[in-house]
């Protein structure tokens, strides 16, 4: 930046001058009270009046520095007073009576500058201005860019009315010149058709850490619609870094004829995440991509062996994954890592599938938090629509199997899986609600099982274990260290919990399943205490009653099985919180030593899109004992209060 000579205060020596700088703004703010008096008779405020004049006069004397670097001499005109500012504008801005005469307005312009940084409004002309020292870096924010299902109006891009056709093969929102770092895509309302096995959007371009690229649904509803969506890019095709997929509430990408008895059975994907990072995609419904309706059809969608998912993360990192709702596929959230790290998958509302959310075979994965998501097949149901008459698919909530590497990091927490079931033939065809279920050399390392509600509300319930950590697979090492502590388990399972080697098992209640807990032959290690175990038909671990278990010599608990562990009736209410009284309220122990963040507070009282605390989330105390299962005390006040409920007005339509 370049000054005239006569307003030395602005050469760049001095501007590193701290000195100065206060000196300036004490003379800004005494200027801040001077033009407030001046037009306190015209009743406009400074900000509304004085930032520009401000900004005016900066004009003023740009130009006149200019033409000051031009001659190489001084800019000054005694008719117009200093740095251009002239006595006729004078009477102009501040009135004929309270003109400012000339010797008051020989202020400098790092007064009037400093003046107009403390007016300046922070979001000034959509940019982000960062002040140091009244040095001002301004980053603009990109390009808004609006696209429809055809062109519109000038065909410009400047809004809806105006609005880009989206595959259009030059101004289209996949090509490379509309995804500039900061440029926000949006979407307009419509329906967005495409052929079989298309891909509607493709990231050509990545953004930055500090301006991704975002596609948005801002505008109102709009539904992105084929008979089938490719299976290998899926309708939208993230391949880049720092993007943000918004749905808004007001998008969709379904499937029209893919699934049973329709015109097609075959991969598909809703979102395609692969190759790709810092990528968050959130507020989008993905429905239909795979409509398994008959008990005959043992084959659902498939492609090369390989199933449809509504969303599809592969060899990605730093992603997110929130707020969808999700219905009608194979896999609601499918991955398959490969050195990834730090994927979030929360607050999603899953229906209708055969997986909620499932895969994590391939490579290692360092950092997976599954958090607050509501996942079920059909709400209310004794039978789940994936059912066949000769159990082709095995149902679960989460079903984590890495077969060759190692996940590690792993948190799941705070969800609520019910309504899995699944019974046809006289087959129970859910495995659990929760499994990681590991083979060959993958591993599960220190997995965190945390203020999940698992429930059955009619039928059978998994065959195997609400929480299944490694257990029953033939292997005490392929989950090691697992943490199941304080969840809610409720309702008809083959067991209520269990893993093998080195787990910390406590704080957990569990009402009529089978069997409280379950153990291989050969576990060892593990810390299993303060559970409350009721209704159970045949017995609470493999040693028959409590007491039994209770007196067993054996290696699978460090410490002795169960100590303080307790029979009596929770009593739970409708939504799974303690009514006052209840046994199970200050008969856990404190974890707090586990050093776990997470279990600092109790589960929420609505999952999924919904995510709300409500009662719930209350903190458990740092000293003293803690309350079993997923909701501390104080979520209750001995009645019940909202129920965590499965979502309503999801369908899987044939089409």
């Amino acid at each position: 930046m370049k000054f005239c000579s006569e307003n030395r205060l602005f050469r760049p020596a001095s501007l590193l001058a701290a000195a100065k700088v206060q000196r300036w703004v004490k003379m800004a703010r005494s200027f801040h009270r001077l033009t407030g008096k001046l037009l306190k008779t015209k009743g406009e405020s400074v900000s509304q009046r004085g930032i520009w004049t401000l900004l005016r006069m900066k004009s003023s004397a740009s130009a006149q520095c200019h033409s000051c670097q031009q001659s190489g001499g001084t800019a000054y005109n005694r008719k117009r007073g200093k740095a251009g500012f002239s006595v006729q504008r004078n009477r102009e801005i501040f009135g004929e009576g309270n003109m400012i005469r000339p010797r008051t307005i020989q202020l400098t312009w790092a007064v009037f500058l400093a003046s107009a940084l403390l007016l300046l409004p922070a979001n000034a002309a959509n940019a982000s201005t960062t002040t140091t020292a009244l040095a001002t870096t301004t980053t603009a924010t990109g390009t808004n860019l609006y696209f429809g299902p055809t062109a519109a109006g000038s065909n410009d891009g400047s809004s809806c009315a105006n609005a880009y056709a989206y595959n259009d093969s030059i101004h289209g929102w996949s090509q490379s010149a509309q995804q500039s770092p900061g440029n926000v895509l949006h979407v307009c309302p419509g329906t967005y058709t495409g052929s079989a096995g298309a891909t509607a959007f493709t990231t050509v371009n990545s953004g930055t850490s500090g301006s991704p690229i975002t596609l948005v649904c801002d505008q109102g509803k709009a539904t992105f619609s084929a008979p089938y969506w490719s299976g290998s890019s899926g309708a939208w095709d993230v391949s880049q870094k720092y993007w943000v997929l918004n749905g808004d509430g007001n998008c969709t990408i379904a499937n029209t004829q893919n699934g049973s008895g329709l015109k097609y059975a075959v991969k598909s994907f809703g979102v395609q995440i692969q190759n790709a990072s810092n990528v968050t995609v959130e507020g989008l419904t993905v429905a239909n991509i795979c409509q398994h309706t008959s008990l005959s059809d043992t084959q659902g969608c498939v492609s090369g062996g390989t199933n449809d998912e509504a969303v599809n993360i592969s060899s990605s990192s730093n992603v997110t994954v929130t707020k969808d709702t999700i219905h009608d596929a194979y896999i609601g959230v499918g991955v398959w890592p490969s050195g990834d790290s730090n994927l979030t998958i929360s607050d999603n509302t899953i229906s209708r599938t055969n997986w909620g959310i499932g895969g994590f075979n391939g490579g290692a994965l360092s950092g997976i938090a599954i958090t607050g998501n509501d996942i079920s097949c059909v709400a209310g149901s004794a039978s789940c629509n994936w059912d066949t008459t000769n159990d082709t698919f095995h149902h679960n909530g989460i079903i984590v199997f890495p077969q060759s590497a190692t996940i590690s990091g792993m948190v799941i927490a705070n969800n609520y899986i019910h309504d899995i079931n699944g019974y046809a033939n006289g087959i129970n065809q859910e495995t659990a609600h929760i499994f990681l279920d590991p083979g060959g050399s993958g591993v599960i390392a220190s997995p965190e099982i945390y203020n999940n509600v698992l429930t059955t509300t009619t039928g059978n319930g998994p065959s195997n274990a609400f929480i299944s950590a490694g257990i029953d697979i033939g292997s005490l090492t392929g989950v090691t260290s697992a943490v199941i502590a304080n969840n809610t388990l409720s309702g008809s399972a083959g067991w209520g919990m269990g893993s093998d080697t080195n787990a910390v098992i406590e704080n957990n209640i569990v009402v009529g399943t089978q069997q409280v807990e379950y153990f291989d032959s050969g576990a060892n290690g593990n810390t299993v205490n303060y559970n409350s175990g009721y209704g159970f038909t045949q017995g609470w671990a493999s040693f028959g009653s409590l007491a039994s278990w209770q007196g067993s010599s054996t290696s699978i608990c460090s410490g002795g099985c169960d100590k303080n562990s307790i029979t009596s009736n929770p009593g739970l209410n409708a939504n799974y919180t303690l009514p006052s009284g209840s046994p199970a309220i200050g008969a856990g122990a404190n974890l707090t030593s586990l050093g776990i963040t997470g279990l600092d507070k109790g589960a929420p009282q609505t999952f999924g899109v919904k995510y709300a605390c409500g009662s719930g989330c209350v903190s458990r105390p740092s000293t003293g004992n803690w309350t079993m299962g997923a909701y501390p005390s104080g979520s209750s006040s001995g009645s019940s209060s909202k129920t965590p409920s499965a979502p309503t007005g999801l369908t899987g339509t044939v089409q």
